[in-house]
């Protein structure tokens, strides 16, 4: 097997890795492995595939836990059981008791009682980060340094202090900044080492929260995190009388940013202590964003800015990305490149408003100027390049004549002349490509209908949809406000009805020519897809070929009716085929261990009801008359001697629940 080391050793099974992984399959592979008394623990043999880069070979027998400690081998390669035991009781060590014992057995050194609860704090942050196969002898000893390090002793802790104390008793405002530093309080900036000496004075009473907490407070009585206190509420105080939110002022709001992140304290997960400093954050990213709007000078960047800007708010009713108008994208740049007051444009209501609103806004402004266009066509060519500047949907170059001489009032005056905006027009177009559809012919309509870009026209479905003689198709009407999705969703919603009563016609036709009872459960499921057939659905669909075959029988002389769409005579016949499953399924069940109640001609009118292959006789609905052959008694003979009946022998036990389970039995007989 390719070179590999241990990675793991469980009461389950041993995990090694590979150096490198196989290029080949490697099949029926296993290890020697060998417990720390020298006895070979059995393991499974596995199939190991080319790529892979561990495996896990698993023990014949699960391995006690007591007896997981010492050194194992595997093919000869040691791994000390009990040095994993140690580090998986680092890990789990939930008190500085548990703590300071791993540390003992781990043999690290260099270990100081009075940083335990430092060590504690450190080796709580690695819990569920890393696993104890991930941990080794020299990271624990490494967290143990890097505290060491970082601790200093009650007289050090003293003299920094006292150095700070002076400083800032000497009014020294350089010294006062060195000891800060030598004492490890961070982060500092140097630009407020004034306000860190005397306090904030913010209110005219030299408080920030009703206290006084400049470093001329500390005395030698604190320690260095009554320092640090200090030094991060004065922090938290300057960011915020220093920071910006609002305003497009590009270097003031980066200036802010940064302010935060360097200096506004955070807590051990890396979140800001004042929440408000999160809003600040997002407040400044908004404004920057705005900013990026207000610099693109192309179409694309100003959209795509615009649409990054968007997703920051992810609010529609501040920005709707829906009200973009492509065409529009110069005149946005030049409208907002005009506006030279930055207060009106330093919001994002307020350049909402330049783009978007309602009347004075890019938009409108433009739209006016489109809506001009279409009422002054005079060639259905230019009618609809306007319409189509305009934004209108689906002006369709097949209906251009059409909507050039659609006079919907019959006043002889062309209804596009008089639009007045966008909605007009696509109210307008909306109502040309109904009436388009509705006076098509088997030749044109489904050109007609692919219009409105449904995606449920079926070509062979012409003359259906020409002809439609439930009044679907010539029962829509286009929206009158220009709603033109409403518009759609009705033609789509027509198609579709047309589609359903194609279905439901062809599946009868299907019936009536139908030879095997196979064809005929095919335009069964198809009708039951058209929600006609509620009792077929409730039939298992193991069973379903017993209705099929009862209206295969059924089919009347003259055939069912082709031309309804609810297919009624259909509904009754599969109707009328469940109360006979149900029928002949109760006959069945019925039968007794009794010969005086059950003679072998019950049997065999029992399962003639049922239907089968072996069986030849028949069964007169009408009047209720069975004929019995002498076969179909052999038949019931043997079906009767497979029958298991209740203690008593007054019924089958256990019932059959479905046609096919009885006929089951009799295929068995065969």
């Amino acid at each position: 097997m390719a070179n590999f080391f241990i990675s793991a050793i469980n009461a389950n099974y041993v995990t090694v890795e590979f150096a490198t992984a196989p290029e080949e399959d490697m099949l029926d592979q296993t290890v020697e492995v060998k417990n720390a008394d020298g006895e070979v623990v059995e393991v499974k043999s596995l199939d190991i595939a080319a790529g892979d880069t561990t495996a896990e070979f698993e023990f014949v027998t699960a391995v006690d836990s007591d007896d997981l400690v010492g050194v194992w081998t595997v093919n000869g390669v040691e791994y000390d059981l009990d040095l994993f035991n140690n580090l998986s009781d680092f890990l789990s060590a939930s008190n500085q008791l548990e703590l300071n014992a791993a540390l003992v057995a781990l043999g690290i050194e260099n270990v100081d009682s009075a940083n335990i609860p430092a060590y504690f704090t450190e080796q709580q942050k690695l819990v569920g980060t890393v696993t104890a196969e991930d941990l080794t002898v020299e990271d624990v000893q490494k967290l143990v340094n890097d505290v060491n390090a970082d601790a200093v002793s009650a007289e050090e802790e003293e003299a920094l202090v006292e150095a700070i104390v002076d400083a800032v008793a000497d009014t020294n405002q350089i010294t006062t900044l060195q000891a800060l530093e030598d004492a490890g309080i961070a982060p500092l900036n140097s630009d407020w080492v004034a306000e860190y000496m005397a306090g904030f004075d913010a209110d005219g009473d030299s408080s920030i929260t009703g206290n006084e907490v400049g470093l001329d407070t500390i005395t030698t009585a604190n320690d260095l995190d009554d320092v640090q206190g200090v030094i991060n509420a004065l922090n938290d105080h300057l960011v915020a009388d220093n920071i910006t939110t609002t305003g497009i002022v590009k270097k003031d709001l980066t200036d802010s940013k940064a302010l935060i992140e360097a200096y506004a304290t955070v807590d051990e997960n890396g979140n800001y202590e004042t929440s408000q400093f999160d809003t600040d954050i997002d407040d400044i990213n908004e404004q920057l964003a705005l900013v990026e709007v207000l610099e693109a000078t192309t179409p694309s960047a100003f959209k795509n800015k615009l649409a990054a800007l968007a997703d920051l708010i992810d609010n529609p009713t501040t920005l709707d990305m829906d009200d973009y108008v492509d065409a529009n994208g110069k005149a946005y740049i030049k409208a907002l490149k005009d506006e030279t007051d930055a207060t009106k444009k330093d919001e994002v209501s307020e350049v909402e408003a330049i783009l978007f609103g309602a009347t004075t806004g890019v938009n409108d402004v433009e739209a006016g100027k489109l809506v001009t266009k279409v009422t002054g066509a005079t060639t259905a060519a230019e009618l609809v390049t306007a319409l189509n500047n305009l934004g209108v949907k689906q002006v369709a170059d097949t209906n251009k004549d059409a909507y050039l001489a659609f006079d919907a009032n019959s006043d002889n005056t062309a209804d596009y002349t008089v639009v007045t905006d966008k909605d007009e027009a696509q109210a307008l177009v909306d109502a040309v490509n109904v009436d388009e559809v509705q006076n098509a012919t088997k030749s044109t309509i489904i050109t007609k209908l692919n219009v409105f870009g449904i995606d449920n026209v079926v070509s062979a479905n012409a003359e259906a949809y020409v002809t439609d003689t439930n009044s679907d198709i010539s029962g829509i009407t286009a929206d009158a406000t220009g709603d033109n999705a409403k518009t759609v969703k009705d033609v789509k919603a027509a198609v579709q009805a047309v589609n359903d009563d194609v279905a439901v016609l062809t599946a009868i036709k299907s019936i009536n020519s139908a030879t095997t009872a196979a064809q005929v459960k095919t335009a069964l499921d198809t009708l039951a897809d058209q929600g006609l057939l509620s009792a077929y659905l409730n039939v298992t669909s193991a069973d379903r070929i017993f209705i099929a075959e009862y209206v295969l029988e059924n089919v009347p002389t003259a055939k069912f009716d082709t031309t309804d769409t609810t297919a009624t005579d259909v509904v009754t016949v599969v109707s009328n085929a469940t109360t006979e499953r149900t029928a002949a399924i109760g006959l069945v069940n019925a039968l007794t261990a009794d010969p005086a109640t059950t003679d072998l001609t019950t049997v065999a009118e029992a399962l003639i009801r049922v239907g089968h292959e072996s069986i030849t006789g028949s069964y007169d609905a009408g009047t209720t008359t069975y004929t019995v052959t002498a076969n179909d008694t052999l038949v019931a003979e043997a079906f009767y001697a497979t029958l298991t009946f209740k203690e008593d022998g007054s019924e089958v036990s256990p019932k059959f629940s479905s046609i096919s389970a009885i006929r089951t039995v009799l295929n068995g007989l065969q």
